[in-house]
């Protein structure tokens, strides 16, 4: 997170402590959901490792993915 965060050039590097101690790192499984239908999430969430998928339902009930989001190690 630290060397994404610098890529940026805006924030110092106390700054950066004071982020990352507020994070809560969280690992979800492959069956998991960051937020389901019809909640309103209060958390942010950054991927170090994997990929996350968002979808809808269709008016016929198919699921549409709109959004893969992953890491890119640069």
């Amino acid at each position: 997170m630290r060397s994404f965060l610098k890529l940026f050039n805006i924030l110092s590097d106390d700054e950066i402590d004071l982020f990352e101690s507020e994070l809560i790192r969280k690992m979800l499984k492959k069956v998991d959901y960051f937020i389901k239908e019809g909640r309103t999430s209060k958390e942010v969430a950054f991927v170090v490792s994997g990929l996350f998928r968002s979808f809808y339902y269709s008016s016929s009930e198919e699921e549409v993915t709109y959004c893969f989001t992953f890491l890119i190690l640069l």
